[in-house]
This record gives structure tokens, sequence and C-alpha cells, in this order.
């Protein structure tokens, strides 16, 4: 008794016994107790209206132990039943606890060794041979003889009283295994006597085969991962429908009924998709920037050999790291090269970055932020359409939202500092912008900074140089050019795309925010994909006032209701992304706010969450409407498709004549405004011998290059072009305006 008083007074126990009717039994369950253990425990009865988890959930809310056990009020206990189960806590990885069960006649065989409390991936087996001797972890526990931590059922809010009576103790367990380990402890030994009536149950017998289908279609839809719950339920249906198709209909029941419950996602989901793969190759765009990175994984497929830089990061001539080539080289080996491949990728990543959102956005918040904040960045034409793209910014929403959750978990576990180190060397091989989610993470460190262990500290720094490892080797072999690159931009004032810092370009900047601000709800009926976000074009779609009013409402109110309740990671963030992007001395195109755009679309769902339930549902049934409209009637003027038939055409005309291939058009440097041909031609068509892309790329491919002067001159515009002499052919494909001249110069 000592021993335990002393266990007992390090952690506080509460032990709850439900009951339906059966006040006898409890009392008889507690008189046990106390001839076992005196007054040492705090022993709550909950007399059961019917949901065995809404009595358990009253017995939570009044116990003040840090461990709680639960009984069912028929079975017995032995002396050593409670100390067991409060000595497997002074482990603090577990949270959970089942003991050994006993029912009244079954017929425990010899040798009792075996596996318990088992599920698999499918949720379709469960074994129940809680008699068994070992001890072990578990799946889950036995309803009659369990005990967890108070802390960690707070966390998972108790039962889930959706579950009445069966399947709430499996519900509770998947759960909270999310936050430690349970165990089997055999020692912890009761005596299950199944009383013929009253109980925690009040249906009748007839009614329990019913129930039981039922919750399992429920406890499927909830645990099971979709789309794996599908088959899930099939081969659960076969089986009920072998018992009577009544008991088919109430699993079916469960399973959707829950389902829209719990992944309530899953409603919109036909319609996300629909807008998501929509035309995917048909509104792929291939510009400069998706040649450039395209060629030098195209080289890779020719002659793989490693590479520690990528592409440039603009204004300041400082080298990603080569990530993101090798993704687009591994992406080329799938289809020999063909940017089709590209397009379904982007449109997968972007449904990636939905589901994500949505997860982050469900822990942190509550589900309905969630659906709302989904909802918003799936169907938002703004953002598909960005995220149709494939460049090194394709990454930028997916990485933000997972900077902005582990920088918020770490002050629950500093070991999320681990990501967050693979999520900064990781920054380098996409984007530099992405490095704006340093200062949040300072702050988070800082403020954490006594919890931090050494090992954390070590894993992080090893994580961290593994991925800018490359880039580290590219700078020792270079004179440490780009390490240095800041440095010349700042000292030595070395020539780049930056401007002068001027309260006009602030302005301009602004106006540039508050636009976006509107154009994430709308954007503009009949358009087109470059019009929408090809960065020298989007200028010509302006956002609606209002919908950026109600932006800014929503972002203002999110501000407001989150300033006090731990959420600075994720304020300190928007506000970073913001102010860099008002201040930055450059031309600042619209996907610079891609990050703070996919958080806002978090704020967007916090705040619609907040509104009278009709007013939330005009907007987003108003908000998808238009934005399926959209979707419908935008042009594929400038997508892949028309490109390759365009090139189809081309090679048909000129047949194995030798070319030169130029593009052209009003903008200054139409070899960059214009450019993602070349790459085209050689993959649809036939390598040009000469590009006027070649002064800027053609270091990448030098024997590529052919110093002979080609039979034929291919000029493509974007605008009707007068030439010297008569063309060969003349034809136009979308948009696009196609000259095949002798080689010859055009005015």
């Amino acid at each position: 008794m000592a021993t335990l008083q002393k266990r007992a007074s390090n952690r506080e126990v509460t032990i709850i016994i439900p009951t339906f009717q059966r006040p006898g039994l409890a009392n008889k369950l507690r008189n046990q107790i106390k001839s076992f253990h005196g007054n040492l425990f705090e022993i709550i009865i909950v007399e059961s209206t019917g949901n065995t988890s809404t009595a358990k959930n009253e017995g939570l809310k009044k116990a003040r132990g840090k461990i709680v056990i639960f009984f069912d009020d028929d079975v017995e206990i032995t002396k050593e039943t409670i100390p067991n189960h409060i000595e497997a806590y002074f482990d603090s990885k577990i949270v959970g606890v089942t003991g050994r069960v006993i029912n009244d006649g079954e017929n425990v065989p010899d040798d009792s060794e075996v596996d318990t409390g088992r599920t698999n991936i499918l949720g379709t087996m469960f074994s129940y041979k809680f008699w068994s001797t070992k001890k072990q972890e578990v799946d889950f526990v036995y309803g009659c003889n369990m005990s967890f931590r108070k802390s960690a059922l707070l966390k998972i809010n108790g039962f889930d009283e959706n579950f009445p009576k069966i399947f709430e103790e499996v519900d509770l367990s998947k759960r909270i295994k999310m936050h430690g380990k349970i165990i089997f402890e055999p020692k912890a030994l009761v005596y299950h006597h199944k009383a013929s009536s009253g109980g925690i149950r009040p249906e009748e017998k007839k009614e329990k085969q019913k129930l039981i289908f039922e919750n399992y279609g429920k406890y499927l839809a909830k645990n099971v991962l979709f789309p794996l719950s599908i088959i899930s339920l099939l081969l659960r249906l076969r089986s009920s429908l072998k018992i009577s198709p009544e008991i088919a209909l109430d699993l079916l029941k469960g399973y959707f009924q829950s389902l829209f419950e719990n992944k309530p996602l899953l409603l919109f989901l036909p319609v996300i998709m629909f807008l998501r793969f929509w035309k995917v190759p048909d509104f792929f765009i291939f510009t400069f920037s998706e040649e450039w990175q395209g060629t030098l994984a195209w080289e890779q497929v020719k002659n793989f050999h490693p590479i520690w830089i990528g592409v440039s990061q603009a204004n300041i001539n400082y080298f990603l790291a080569p990530g993101f080539i090798y993704l687009n080289y591994l992406l080329f080996l799938v289809k020999n090269g063909d940017p089709v491949v590209l397009a379904y990728f982007s449109a997968i990543l972007g449904m990636v970055n939905i589901f994500v959102l949505f997860f982050v956005a469900e822990k942190i918040f509550s589900k309905k932020v969630a659906v709302f904040a989904a909802l918003v960045y799936g169907c938002s034409t703004l953002i598909n359409y960005y995220d149709r793209r494939f460049w090194n910014p394709s990454f930028i929403p997916l990485i933000s939202l997972l900077y902005v959750y582990s920088l918020i978990m770490a002050s629950e576990n500093t070991r999320w500092y681990i990501l967050t180190a693979v999520l900064i060397g990781l920054s380098f091989h996409f984007h530099l912008l992405l490095l704006l989610f340093l200062l949040p993470t300072v702050y988070s460190v800082f403020k954490n900074i006594k919890k931090i262990k050494p090992f954390t500290y070590l894993l992080s720094l090893i994580f961290y140089l593994i991925l800018t490892l490359p880039l580290l080797i590219f700078d020792i072999n270079h004179n440490f050019d780009n390490l240095l690159a800041p440095y010349k931009i700042l000292v030595e004032r070395k020539k780049t795309g930056l401007y002068s810092f001027s309260l006009e370009n602030i302005f301009s900047h602004f106006q540039s925010f508050t636009s976006t601000l509107g154009r994430i709800w709308f954007t503009k009926l009949n358009s087109n994909l470059q019009d929408i976000v090809l960065e020298t074009n989007t200028y010509k779609i302006q956002g609606n006032i209002f919908l950026s009013f109600l932006s800014l409402t929503a972002l203002v109110y999110f501000f407001l209701k989150n300033r006090q309740k731990g959420f600075h990671i994720f304020l300190i963030s928007l506000i970073t992304i913001l102010l860099a992007y008002l201040i930055y001395p450059s031309y600042n195109p619209e996907y610079y706010l891609m990050g703070f755009l996919t958080l806002l679309t978090i704020a967007i769902g916090y705040w619609l969450n907040s509104l009278p339930k009709l007013a939330a549902y005009i907007i987003m049934t108003v908000f998808i409407l238009i934005n399926f409209l959209t979707v419908l009637t935008t042009k594929d003027y400038y997508g892949l498709t028309m490109r390759k038939k365009l090139i189809d055409k081309t090679m048909r005309v000129i047949g194995n004549r030798s070319f030169s291939l130029e593009t052209a058009g009003s903008l200054p440097n139409p070899e960059y405004a214009y450019a993602g041909w070349r790459l085209l031609f050689k993959i649809y068509g036939r390598t040009p011998a000469k590009s006027n892309i070649d002064p800027v790329l053609g270091w990448i491919y030098p024997d590529e290059i052919n110093k002979i002067e080609p039979e034929l001159n291919i000029i493509i515009s974007e605008e009707p072009r007068r030439t010297k002499q008569k063309p060969l052919s003349f034809f136009r494909e979308g948009v696009y305006y196609v000259y095949i001249l002798e080689n010859e110069t055009i005015l």
C-alpha cells in the first residue's frame, strides 16, 4: 500500500464507472476498489442516459486525476489491477493502457502468449484476444478495462459522442495514438461478467447488430484513409449483405454520414478536381522560366552529371541549388522530355497543397475553418492557374504552410525545428522568398530556446548542411561568388535588376497588392492564361475594389481575433511577406505574394466561419460558381496544346530543311518575353540550328548550336509582321503568326 500511495501521489488517479440502470453493480465495484485501496483514488460513477461516450466524457470533465481509468460496472478487479495501470505511466511515451480481460465463459488456451489489440490499415481486422498474457504495444483498447492520460484525452476532445456505443474505444485509440503509445498490460486483469440486463447499453439485443455495423461504417469513414476506406467498405458490404439488406444499409448509412461529417472537403472534391484538372495540357504555359530550367534538365537527360546550381534568382544574380532541376529531369524521364508530364505534375501538386492546407487549418483552428480555407484555395482561378505552372516558385505554397505549421508545433515539441531546418534548406532549391520565414523562425527559437535540446540542434544542422551542400561545393570552387552576391550588391553596387528605394515604388507595390486581394476572388470571364498569371500581363486584369475590401476585412478580423491566442507565428509570417513585397526595390511580380495568398486563404476561412451560416454559404456559392464559369470560359490561346499544334504544322511545311528560330513581338527583349519555343521545337519537332535565345541559354547546349547558316528562318510572333521578302509560307495558329522565310532578315 505504501508503494502504491507513493505512485499515486505522483500521478493522481481518477476511476470512472459509467452505468445504466445498475447502481447496485457500480456500487459493488466501488466498494471492491475501496476494499483494496481505501480512499486513495477519486471514484466517479456516471449514470448513462444511453450514450456511453457522453457518460464517459461527463466523468472526464469531473475528473481531477492526471490518470483516468475506465471500468465497466460489471467487471471484477484484482488487487493488482489498478497498480499495474498506474505503473505503466512512469514511461512518459505511454498515453494509454488496456488490461487483460477474461469474459465469463471464455476458454483461455494454454498458449496465451499471443498478439491482441491489433488492426490493419484497412480497418477490416480486429484482434480481440485480450485474455493474452503477452505484454505488448497495441492499436486499440478494450473498453471495459482501459486508462489514459487526462492531458492526452483533452487534446483529442475525449470520446466521440457520435459513437453512442460500440467502436467508441477503438475510435478514441486511433486518435490518441497520435500523441503516444498504448500498451497492453496483462497484469492489469479484470473479470468481465457481462450482466444480462441494464448496464451502459439500453438497446435491445436485436438492435445490437444494427448498431455494430452502423458504427463500424462511421469508424471506417473517420479513421481509414480515403480512398482506402472505400475498399474496406466494399469488403464489409459483401459480408453484411449475407446477414440482411437492412444491415448493409446501416453500414452504408454510418459510412457516408461519418464521411461527410468528418471529411466534408470530400463533398466538394469533385468540383475542385474538375477546376484543377480541366484542360491541363491546354492551360499549361511554357515561358522563359520553364524553358531555362527545362533546358538544364534536358541536358541531364542527354548526359547525366552532378550539377551544383540551378537557375539564378531574378534581380540579384544569386543561383539557387539544383533540387528543382533534378526534379524536372526525373519528370522528363517519365515521358521522354514531353512537358505534358510537367503540366500534370503541377496540377497534382496543387491538389497536394489543398490537402495540406486543410490539414494545417484543421489542426491550428477547426475543421470548418479548414473547409472554407481549402475551398477558397482550391476554387480560386488565380491560385489555380499559378499552381498549374511548373517553375521554381511552384513549391512556395506547400513550403509556406509547412513552415508555419512546424513553428507553431515547435512550441509544444521542439523537435519540429528539425522540419523547419529541412524547409530552410529546401528554400535554397526553390525560391529565396521562402527565406522570409527566417524572421518568424528566429522569433520562435528565441521564445523556446530553453526547451531545445542539443540533439535537436545537431540534427537540424545536419539536415540543413546536407540540403545546401551543392551550393557550398559550388562556392568553394568559384571563389564564393554566390555566397558573396548580397555583399556585392550592397557594398560594391554590383549591377542588378534592383531599383533605388522610393515611396513611388512602395505605392505601386501597394496598388498591385490591393489588386491581388480582389483577384483571389475573381479575375475575368473569357480571359486567357497569360493575362491572369504571366508576370508581364497580370496588370491587364485588375482586382475588383469591393472584393479587395472583402479580403482586407477577413485579414483584419483574423488579426484582431488571434493576436492573443498564441498564433504570433502566423501573424508574423503574413506581415513579413507583405512588408517585404511592399519595400523590395524591384519590379515585384504577383507571384511574390504566393506564400501570403496561401496563408490568406486560412484567414478568409476563419472569417467566413465567423459569419452567420447563411451569409457564409451564399458567399461561397457565388464564389464557386463564378470561378467555375471563369475556368470554363478561359481561352487556351497560349497553352502547350496550341504550341504543339503550331510546331507540328511547321514541321510538315519545312520538311527536313535546317532552320533558325526567332520569336518576336511588341515587348522589349523578345528573346525573354516570348521565350519557350526552342525547347518545344526540340521535343515536338527538330532542334533549331540557331535561335534568338542562344545568347542567353546557349552556354547550356553549345554542342547543339550549328555554325553553318541554316536554310530557313522561322519567325513566331504574337502580332502580324512585315517582312522584306515574301514568306515561303505563312499561317496562323491561335494567337501566333508563323513566317517561314529563306534565310533573310526581316524588317
